[in-house]
């Protein structure tokens, strides 16, 4: 409008940390940005809410949602950081939860594994 009023700081961050992720990107090579980033811890949890936020819309996400997610892809965003050993401990450290615990259904009050207790629900949103 005519006085610079911003409407959504929230997209205004949104473009901040977009761009604060290419540099890194330039500077790194990846996108793969440690949410423990000592140089800018904003961008490191913003990296991590941004995975998150794309398998929680990523089956009906809205269009603001889908125009940043290609934003990102087109910058080569690293949306699974999770390699084969990870996954294979993960699933291993599952199968002991089950065996311990009787079944696999709720963990959420597990607070030994805190990875385990959010990626399961997260794999059973993308096997739907």
């Amino acid at each position: 409008n005519n006085i610079g009023f911003e409407w959504n700081l929230q997209d205004n961050q949104w473009e901040i940390r977009y761009e604060e992720l290419v540099s890194y990107m330039k500077e790194f090579s990846y996108t793969r940005v440690p949410h423990t980033f000592t140089q800018n811890t904003s961008l490191g949890h913003w990296v991590v809410n941004q995975r998150e936020l794309k398998y929680l819309n990523g089956h009906t996400p809205c269009n603001k949602v889908k125009d940043r997610i290609q934003l990102l892809d087109n910058i080569g965003f690293e949306w699974s950081i999770v390699g084969r050993d990870q996954q294979d401990t993960r699933y291993k450290d599952l199968v002991r939860y089950g065996k311990e615990f009787g079944d696999t259904g709720a963990l959420v009050n597990f607070t030994e594994n805190v990875f385990l207790r959010q990626q399961v629900p997260a794999q059973r949103c993308d096997y739907k």
